[in-house]
């Protein structure tokens, strides 16, 4: 049993999203999380409104829109809204905001199509579930949306938007600015001018077994003078992170792109929004940020047969399209099991991190995700204590443990009842807080990284020390932080 007298706050997610509790510090408990929109400042915040009808009592609200020059995937329009309290009063932006409006029309001013099946009857568009948050006078909440998920921007041209939400408390509409925005067409070219970012991806092996997802590692690098953001797509807690928004795209032998499959993630839900939510991540200037995707979930790969892939995403300073070096993945045969140590030199599952919103005093917490790629069902343990942490700062020096990180490295390799039967496509998560574990009372930027032994391929008594080692992507930490 490990000892439970260092207080170490994590969590955990399961792949069946159970919520249970464990009562060991070092073991990761289960929580049904809500990803919550950001609380911004409003000081700069400039909204052009109509009040419709007119009222004697003013809108305790105002709207405000833009398409932020972001770099994302070529075929996703983004769109920022921002819900400002306007009002003397706290206000509870909850389930009202899921009333608003969107309308986009042509540069001849006919109304788009809509893509979405279930909306409310007094709506265009319904976001996710939400809950109840506090509002302060002055505040403001931004929300990111992909407005090609939610009208047909198939064809280029000059297109409008804006949106609009009635007030029940002073009887009246609220309407915010209109913003105009093109869609190129489908082949950008290339840039003549100078790219500001740099794209790469690699993949531990170039062939994998039919039914197994390919683990693919996204490098994005600012190559500018100028703060850059990556707009990219977040789905929740327990889903796998796989390839939608992310830019990536695949072709066959004879360079056709491969359609999605039937079946995928979003399979239950392609009659509304998408699941998740679209966050912004800020690139530095000379930083370069990764990401973790599993391939083959929303393309199909499930055939023997050579496949190319590759990464496009839009410059936001060119505007041009820009492509990352091309990985060719061979798909062979499917593995019969049993699983024999010959099929060992492959894990069976990949590890993703990426940045988890802060609560309370603490600060730089991280989920951890092992997901699945094989075929077949997998045990995998989701102690803390089985994590192998890597931070190191802007030198490449390893940062000092605090005292909970020293007794979590005298613990490294114990375990309790942390096990889980994880399915083939299935999550794994935790989250890990890294300040009371790592010394960041310097300055500057840190990078983070987890690695772990491929236990579900251990033999019989083996060590955990003998076994390869699965890397994840790495994360950037910034003190102070931003």
């Amino acid at each position: 049993m490990i000892p439970t007298q260092v207080s170490i706050s994590t969590w955990q997610v399961d792949h069946n999203d159970r919520a249970r509790r464990q009562g060991n510090c070092f073991m990761k408990i289960v929580v049904q999380a809500v990803l919550l929109p950001v609380l911004i400042s409003s000081t700069n915040f400039a909204a052009a409104q109509t009040i419709d009808p007119p009222s004697a009592i003013r809108p305790r609200f105002a709207l405000t829109i833009a398409i932020p020059a972001v770099v994302r995937p070529k075929s996703e329009i983004v769109l920022e809204t921002k819900y400002t309290n306007i009002s003397d009063q706290v206000l509870c932006y909850s389930t009202e905001f899921r009333e608003i409006t969107i309308n986009v029309r042509d540069s001849n001013g006919v109304p788009v199509p809509r893509l979405l099946k279930r909306q409310d009857a007094k709506s265009n568009f319904m976001t996710g579930e939400t809950v109840a948050i506090p509002l302060l006078p002055g505040k403001s909440l931004t929300n990111d949306l992909m407005l090609d998920q939610l009208f047909d921007l198939t064809h280029s041209g000059q297109y409008t938007v804006d949106i609009s939400l009635y007030d029940y408390t002073s009887k009246s509409k609220v309407i915010s600015n209109s913003v105009r925005f093109g869609v190129p067409h489908k082949i950008l070219g290339s840039a003549r001018a100078e790219a500001s970012i740099a794209i790469s991806i690699s993949t531990p092996e170039l062939s994998v077994p039919a039914g197994w997802q390919v683990p693919v590692l996204i490098s994005l690098k600012n190559l500018s003078r100028q703060n850059l953001t990556l707009a990219t797509w977040e789905d929740g807690l327990v889903a796998e992170p796989d390839e939608f928004g992310s830019g990536i795209e695949i072709f066959d032998v004879a360079q056709n792109t491969k359609a999605p499959q039937k079946g995928h993630r979003n399979e239950g839900h392609g009659d509304s929004y998408p699941r998740g939510r679209m966050i912004m991540l800020p690139i530095l200037p000379g930083d370069e940020i990764q990401q973790s995707r599993a391939v083959g979930n929303i393309f199909d790969l499930s055939k023997p047969g050579n496949y190319r892939i590759r990464v496009v995403l839009v410059d936001p300073i060119t505007g041009r399209a820009v492509d990352s070096n091309p990985l060719n993945i061979a798909v062979t045969g499917p593995l019969s099991p049993p699983f024999t140590a010959t099929d060992r030199r492959r894990p069976p599952f990949m590890v993703s991190i990426r940045r988890y919103p802060e609560e309370g005093d603490h600060h730089f917490p991280i989920l951890i995700c092992m997901t699945n790629i094989s075929d077949h069902d997998i045990r995998l343990d989701n102690a803390i204590t089985k994590d192998i942490l890597q931070v190191q700062d802007s030198t490449g020096k390893p940062s000092a443990l605090m005292p909970d990180g020293l007794t979590l490295k005298q613990q490294f390799g114990s375990t309790g009842s942390t096990t889980h039967t994880v399915n083939s496509r299935a999550t794994l998560c935790g989250v890990i807080t890294l300040d009371t574990l790592f010394d960041f009372s310097a300055l500057g930027h840190y990078s983070f990284r987890v690695d772990r032994y491929d236990e579900p391929d251990a033999l019989p008594g083996q060590k955990l020390v003998d076994l390869q080692i699965v890397q994840s992507n790495t994360v950037i930490l910034t003190v102070p932080i931003p």
